[in-house]
């Protein structure tokens, strides 16, 4: 098949200009890497859209970014200048390399009465990441936006450091803290989990039998008891995380969906002439839920299925 040629005229300045920032408003939206422009393919299909068109290096792509930053936020602080009261959240933590970082989003209500919201920045915080270095980082953010006047409340987690910072905020802007809801939703789950020995048993239990099934060789013998009990839908196990309470509900709600699967796969799997799929079998019957911990199981998913469904109810009133 002969290739497709476009007919073009030479980009001017302005056209070339308007082209470059489709490609970093389609970087940024997407959160592609600036090393795509590196991509031959990527090339192949921009120069194909206009043969004249002159990709930009990611220096230029750079600089692009930061007018395009200026730009926006001068209409922001612009826009601003018409709100009498904004409110803010913001958020803390740190990077697995150990580098912190500080979120702040702005919320305010428009002339119309439209819920407004838009994230100011996202900041390099270096150590010691104490109260007072969040104190001054947000008190540094809030006056280069202009909103020392405006901003009224700060919606925070419950974290010893994050609560002293706003304190001592408050001292000088007169800023009110708010608990984030789903940080106390978070501890209030959380301490009811390991609110006894029984229960942290019941839950490193049921950690056990998810990751057995974290191997390929495994998640196949799961796929293939499901298929053999003919499931209309084939589904994998899902894992908790600390720091979200709800996972834990679908994780078990997941369970308990598989629980036929997972009931049936040990026998499968002792019965074949495979020795190490007999020892898999073993291994997982010795792991397997008893028909208590199955049922304690079923009482805990419809417990957390209110505090799932409350919260999913107020996001829903929130962004619409």
């Amino acid at each position: 098949m002969r290739d497709f040629v476009v007919k073009a005229r030479p980009l001017n300045k302005d056209q070339l200009s308007f082209l470059r920032k489709k490609v970093l408003k389609f970087i940024v939206e997407d959160s592609q890497p600036f090393y795509i422009l590196e991509s031959n393919s990527f090339k192949e299909l921009l120069l194909s859209l206009h043969p004249f068109f002159e990709l930009p290096t990611e220096e230029a792509l750079g600089k692009l970014l930061d007018n395009m930053f200026e730009t926006g936020q001068a209409h922001l602080k612009v826009a601003f200048e018409n709100v009498s009261k904004i409110s803010l959240t913001t958020d803390f933590w740190t990077s697995r390399g150990q580098h912190g970082y500080i979120g702040v989003t702005a919320h305010w209500i428009s002339d119309d009465y439209s819920p407004k919201e838009a994230f100011l920045t996202l900041q390099h915080v270096h150590y010691p990441h104490t109260s007072e270095v969040i104190k001054n980082k947000l008190k540094e953010i809030i006056i280069n936006w202009d909103i020392s006047d405006k901003a009224t409340f700060i919606t925070t987690d419950n974290a010893t450091s994050m609560v002293k910072s706003i304190r001592l905020l408050n001292d000088e802007f007169g800023i009110e803290r708010i608990s984030c809801v789903a940080h106390t939703l978070q501890l209030v789950i959380v301490k009811a989990l390991t609110c006894n020995t029984n229960i942290q048993v019941f839950i490193l239990r049921v950690k056990r039998l998810v990751y057995f099934f974290n191997s390929p060789k495994q998640l196949e013998h799961l796929i293939s008891a499901q298929e053999q009990l003919n499931y209309s839908k084939i589904y994998k196990t899902v894992k908790d995380v600390q720091t979200r309470w709800n996972s834990s509900y679908y994780s078990w709600k997941r369970l308990l969906l598989l629980k036929g699967a997972l009931i049936y796969l040990p026998s499968k799997l002792k019965a074949d002439h495979i020795r190490e799929n007999t020892k898999d079998g073993n291994r997982l019957e010795r792991i397997m839920l008893s028909k208590e911990e199955w049922k304690f199981m079923e009482d805990l998913v419809v417990i957390l299925k209110e505090f799932e469904e409350y919260w999913a109810d107020q996001n829903m009133l929130l962004y619409h």
